[in-house]
This record gives structure tokens, sequence and C-alpha cells, in this order.
């Protein structure tokens, strides 16, 4: 039925007819609009395309509103695009020094679309694949450079970072001995004990920690010697 439709107007008196013409253009509606994406998803860093298929004729298509033609209009439902990223260089949380026998939990986060996949390195074995990682009790030769590393399955990508520990023995006891008994004209001298490693001693009077550069007495490695002047105190 498209076409020109034609109207005449006729005077019977003066004989006279007029006559004008319109153009009709019969169109089938829009009936249906979807987004369609590929399989392959969408990746940071690479095109991507999607598709709107649309069911009857269109003269213009919006990717931000809807379809038209000159008849009417549909929207399509929502379209949610995901891009798949990462990962991004990992964070690692955990203890820098742990004691022997006790046992070190590390946790290893990144950003990344979908979530990565972890596993963490120590001597070139892989120890855990998981982003929780607790050792075994610690042994000395458990001191050194642990890794995490996350993969995306989808990007194909990988991260890694790496933490350091120190593992150490604990300190078992401490105790101040003295070979001689303290008489107010002689000198004195008080050692402190220690089993197992340590890094620093301090020597302390009622909860104070003693000066090393003090005239009264000397500090010397483990042991604190006192002068005859001091002794009364």
């Amino acid at each position: 039925m498209s076409g020109i439709y034609t109207c005449m107007v006729y005077n019977n008196i003066t004989g006279q007819n007029k006559t004008a013409q319109k153009m009709l253009t019969v169109v089938d509606p829009i009936t249906d609009v979807q987004v369609e994406a590929p399989m392959d998803p969408p990746k940071e860093g690479y095109p991507y395309m999607l598709t709107c298929n649309v069911t009857g004729p269109a003269d213009h298509v919006y990717w931000m509103k809807y379809a038209m033609n000159a008849v009417g209009n549909m929207t399509s439902p929502p379209h949610k695009l995901i891009v798949n990223f990462g990962p991004e260089s990992p964070v690692i949380s955990g203890p820098r020094y742990a004691e022997t026998g006790d046992v070190a939990t590390f946790n290893c986060s990144s950003m990344s679309v979908p979530s990565s996949r972890f596993s963490w390195w120590f001597n070139g074995t892989e120890v855990s694949n998981t982003s929780m990682f607790t050792s075994e009790p610690l042994l000395l030769n458990m001191s050194g450079e642990y890794t995490c590393m996350a993969y995306n399955h989808v990007t194909g990508k990988n991260s890694s970072v790496s933490t350091m520990l120190m593992v150490v023995e604990a300190i078992k006891s401490v105790r101040i001995i003295n070979s001689t008994s303290p008489i107010s004209s002689d000198n004195f001298t008080l050692t402190c004990e220690v089993t197992g490693p340590y890094d620093t001693i301090y020597w302390m009077k009622n909860n104070t920690v003693l000066k090393m550069n003090a005239t009264d007495y000397q500090i010397e490695n483990n042991m604190l010697h006192f002068t005859p002047s001091d002794n009364r105190q």
C-alpha cells in the first residue's frame, strides 16, 4: 500500500478542479532490539565489539539510547559490560621476623577481574596455591625470600612480589650473675647471662634504662662495672 495518494477537488458550477498528492511509505515496525557480545570476554587494552541486533527495519541505531524508525522506537535490555584486567602488582601482609618453632602467616591480594589465582614460592618450590600461606613450624633454614604470584586466567597475565622473612632463635633465659660480693671499697661487676641469640642488652635500675655515658659506672657488652664510689647506691 505504499505509493502516491491523490485528492481531487471539483466545482460543478465553475467546472474547475484542483488536485494534491501525498507520498506514503509503509514500513514494518521494530519488534525487538538486543545487544549481543562475542564469546571472548573483553580484556583491558584490547579492542572489543558489541552488536545491536534489531528485528525490523531500523533507520538509525543509537548505542546510548535506542533504535528507531519513522513509526516507532524500542529500547533494548541493558547490557552490562565487564572489562577484564590485571592482575595488578600484588600486596603482601605478614611478619618480617619470626621465632623458631612458631608459624608465619602471609596474605596476598591483587586488583584483578576476574579474581586472580595465587601461588606462593620459596627456594624455587611452590609452597601454597591459595592467597593465604601458613608455614610449617619454622626452622632457621626457612629464612629467605617468599614470593607471591597472582595469575588471571582470562587475560593470561601474571604479576609477582616478594617479601623477606628472617627466622631467629628465641631467647630462652636471661639472668644476672656476679662472681664477687659487693663491697663499698671495691669494684663490682654484674654480668647479664643470656641463653639464646640477642642483638642488644639494656641495663635498667628501678625500671629506668641506664645511660651509656655515665661516670659512676661503665657498660661493656653484657657487663655492668661499678666504681668504688658508686657501690653505696
